[in-house]
């Protein structure tokens, strides 16, 4: 290490000493040419900014080092990571307002089990209701049909109306039963969105749910 720095204090001197003292230059410029050699000067040639260099004081020592300049690929990646990064940024930001949100709601776990409880509960009141009314139907339905049964049988005509009575009843047990298999997708949706709750909660506050889980009934 002695010898290098031996030998380079000497080396920087001469180069120096090449500038003209009339320049009476404030810094110096470090940057290598085509060849790749190294060059000090008071000033640099464009064409070889882009490649990065060094300024200097008149002692000898860096004041700035300039990196070369990016390629077009090196460009496009920056743009891209700066995108990135944005978007990295706002969807933190909802994060943030989402879990303060979830914070003012609950402060453990168990209080979005009890939540998402009520909500199953409710929702699925109005499931029993639609069911009870199909088995309504069903049975109003049972007894046209051995109405009609029974009047062919005696080789009655069926009404027109009781043919139709028929039909509007299988089409709104067909109804209820798609509102019902509707509201069940709905339910296991809200079901999966509490869930999500929970695992957040129990993330932000550290604690851990007591409670059991509902399944939808």
């Amino acid at each position: 290490m002695r010898l290098r720095k031996l030998t380079f204090i000497p080396v920087l001197s001469l180069l120096l000493a090449s500038i003209e003292p009339a320049s009476a230059a404030k810094v110096l410029y470090r940057y290598k040419n085509n060849e790749g050699v190294i060059v000090l000067g008071v000033s640099i040639p464009k064409e070889f900014q882009k490649n990065g260099y060094e300024i200097l004081n008149i002692k000898g020592r860096v004041l700035e080092t300039i990196p070369p300049a990016l390629t077009e690929e090196e460009k496009a990646d920056l743009r891209q990571q700066r995108r990135d990064d944005r978007v990295a940024k706002r969807r933190k930001e909802e994060q943030d307002k989402i879990d303060r949100q979830l914070l003012r709601m609950y402060s453990h776990p168990d209080d979005v089990i009890k939540a998402l409880t009520r909500k199953l509960r409710d929702m699925s009141g109005v499931k029993q209701l639609k069911q009870g009314t199909i088995s309504s139907l069903r049975s109003e339905l049972q007894d046209i049909q051995e109405d009609a049964a029974e009047r062919e049988r005696s080789g009655k005509t069926i009404p027109e109306k009781l043919l139709t009575k028929m039909d509007d009843i299988e089409i709104e047990i067909q109804s209820l039963k798609s509102e019902i298999e509707k509201q069940e997708k709905i339910m296991e949706s809200i079901r999966q969105d509490y869930l999500d709750d929970i695992n957040r909660v129990e993330f932000l506050t550290r604690k851990n749910p007591t409670l059991p889980i509902p399944e939808i009934p």
